[in-house]
């Protein structure tokens, strides 16, 4: 796969399934109904009805003619227990104890997982809160920090400072000011 460039890894991982698919059941099912294969002698059970859909009719009765193909396999279906489609089967007391076991520790299971999940969640949440504290803590620690030296610088140039801004105004207005580079004025 390395030496191939491929853009949809994702779109060649579904062909793979689907063509996996696709051979097993062409080698593991029978041909006949894979490809709706069914001997000339035979005929539907529904005599000279027409199908209204398209899809693969498979039946129950076989007879047993020479098969269409040469090589071809006659398929023999496995017998068919009878089932009992009106209620769910009867389950000894045993077995049914057993599943009933299984499902409430399983239960029990998903609810721990859920309590640990959501105390994990919690504490998570509670180092967050923590986190973002001592960020706000060190921002306002800063900031104090900043004013206090903002103040102390005031107050050692603030006058001097304001000196010499005001003469610097005073000379702008009087039309003298100095320009740097040593160039005229504009």
């Amino acid at each position: 796969m390395h030496r191939v460039d491929v853009e949809d890894f994702k779109g060649l991982e579904v062909v793979l399934l689907l063509s996996a698919a696709v051979i097993k059941d062409i080698f593991f099912n029978a041909s006949r109904e894979m490809f709706n294969i069914s001997s000339p002698n035979t005929t539907p059970s529904g005599s000279n009805r027409k199908r209204n859909n398209s899809g693969p009719v498979i039946r129950e009765s076989r007879s047993n003619s020479s098969p269409t193909m040469s090589g071809g396999m006659t398929p023999s279906l496995p017998a068919r227990t009878q089932t009992n489609p009106n209620g769910p089967s009867p389950v000894n007391p045993r077995t049914q104890w057993e599943i009933d076991a299984e499902t409430a520790r399983l239960k029990a299971l998903v609810e721990a997982e859920e309590r640990e999940r959501q105390r994990a969640e919690a504490l998570e949440e509670q180092r967050i809160k923590q986190m973002l504290e001592n960020e706000e803590k060190e921002r306002r620690r800063r900031e104090a920090e900043i004013a206090k030296e903002t103040e102390r610088l005031r107050k050692q140039y603030g006058r001097a400072a304001l000196e010499t801004g005001a003469r610097a105004e005073a000379a702008e207005h009087a039309g003298c000011g100095a320009t740097w580079g040593g160039g005229r004025g504009v």
